[in-house]
């Protein structure tokens, strides 16, 4: 009787100490979902974190308008873009004239260089003289003692006694002297250029042919 008791009291210490390390070895399902949770929350947060810091913002930049006008010209003289300026005002479109200043060609001096002595000068010119060359010598400048072909308004009367000089064997030059020109343009303003148009353009186009119209800024 002594032996079953002792056997019974064994058995029960054993499978106690067996639940005992059961339930150390497997959570309950309430400290299973404590520990979820707090998984769970830990990720959200560093999940937000991570949000936040690659989080770009875009504004759009604020769009510029750049009003836009038209330009007519050039016009030879302030007279003609004048008269434009009344035609297009005569339409209700505002313009203004405005003169700008460029640098054209005047004219084609064609020469031969100075020669070292007066003397030297007044020689060739005889020799031209006599092969029917029209010419006279520099008495002062930085072509003095050179011999003068002549000033001509166009390029190809300068080009042209250039080779005739050179087919004599002689070493005749080109030079070009430049004049300031004004140049006279109209300029609508936005709300005339909106109103702008071919049917505008085409008279004012075929009274002065060399016009063009352009948009600009204002």
């Amino acid at each position: 009787m002594r032996a079953i008791f002792i056997t019974l009291l064994v058995a029960n210490m054993a499978l106690f100490g067996w639940y005992q390390y059961q339930s150390t070895q497997n959570p309950s399902a309430d400290d299973l979902t404590e520990s979820v949770k707090g998984v769970s929350l830990g990720n959200l947060v560093l999940a937000t974190q991570s949000q936040e810091a690659t989080v770009v913002v875009s504004i759009p930049a604020p769009e510029v308008t750049v009003a836009v006008c038209m330009q007519l010209g050039g016009f030879d003289t302030q007279s003609d873009a004048t008269q434009v300026q009344a035609r297009l005002s005569a339409l209700d479109i505002v313009a203004s004239i405005s003169i700008r200043k460029k640098q054209v060609v005047k004219d084609y001096w064609v020469y031969i260089a100075p020669y070292p002595t007066f003397q030297d000068a007044k020689n060739q010119l005889a020799e031209l003289n006599l092969k029917g060359i029209d010419s006279f010598i520099f008495t002062e400048g930085d072509l003095k003692n050179g011999l003068s072909l002549g000033v001509y308004s166009k390029r190809e009367n300068a080009s042209a006694i250039f080779k005739k000089i050179e087919g004599l064997g002689y070493t005749p030059h080109i030079t070009e002297s430049f004049q300031d020109l004004n140049t006279f343009y109209v300029i609508l303003n936005a709300e005339g250029t909106s109103f702008f148009n071919e049917g505008i353009m085409e008279p004012i186009k075929l009274r002065y042919p060399q016009v063009e119209s352009q948009k600009i800024d204002c």
